[in-house]
């Protein structure tokens, strides 16, 4: 089993299961929530985080349908739309993916990762000026925030606006030199404008 104690208090192991799946250990962070779920079986953070764990380990389906329950059971947590929003985009169900997004936004206007991510599903349907509005709003928020400041940059590379797009990939890079979203695109674009790096 778990190096976990028994007895720990659930938000504890809820904490510590969260930590393990950012650190890659979905099977002890996995072992952690089925604890919790043997004292709540209905504890929707601890359905959210197996769906998170489900959707790493390419369970996408079954991530949305733990998410799904989450939801079900505790329906104005924003984390919970925006992480079933990213699975929705990611399986190109766009308009459940926006749905779920926009509720995030609603319930928590100042999370610059869930405007992110609904700019992304925006993004992804082409719809340029909405991602932007989305991208902006998360970079009002969190003007150091790598994915936002990389998506302007596919925004405007996607409108053929290669010199803001270039200012938004080296605006990312400036935060982190070794940020491959944004090295990539910012090589093709300076080949493109014959540019040398």
């Amino acid at each position: 089993m778990t190096d976990i104690p028994q007895n720990i208090p659930i938000p504890q192991a809820l904490a510590i299961a969260a930590e393990k799946i950012d650190a890659g250990e979905l099977q002890l962070a996995e072992q952690i929530l089925r604890q919790v779920q043997a004292k709540q079986p209905d504890h929707p953070h601890a359905h959210h985080l197996l769906g998170l764990i489900a959707h790493r380990v390419g369970r996408t389906e079954l991530g949305l349908e733990m998410i799904g329950k989450a939801i079900e059971i505790l329906p104005e947590f924003a984390q919970f739309h925006a992480n079933r929003g990213e699975m929705c985009r990611l399986m190109k169900r766009l308009d459940e993916a926006i749905r779920h997004g926009q509720k995030a936004t609603q319930l928590d206007p100042k999370s610059f990762s869930a405007h992110c991510k609904l700019g992304i599903a925006y993004y992804d349907r082409k719809d340029y000026d909405l991602a932007e509005q989305c991208q902006q709003q998360a970079l009002a928020l969190n003007p150091k925030h790598l994915q936002a400041l990389n998506n302007m940059g596919s925004i405007m590379r996607a409108r053929k606006e290669r010199q803001e797009a270039i200012a938004y990939y080296r605006r990312a890079l400036e935060i982190n030199p070794h940020f491959l979203e944004s090295i990539n695109p910012l090589g093709a674009l300076l080949i493109e404008e014959d540019q040398a790096a």
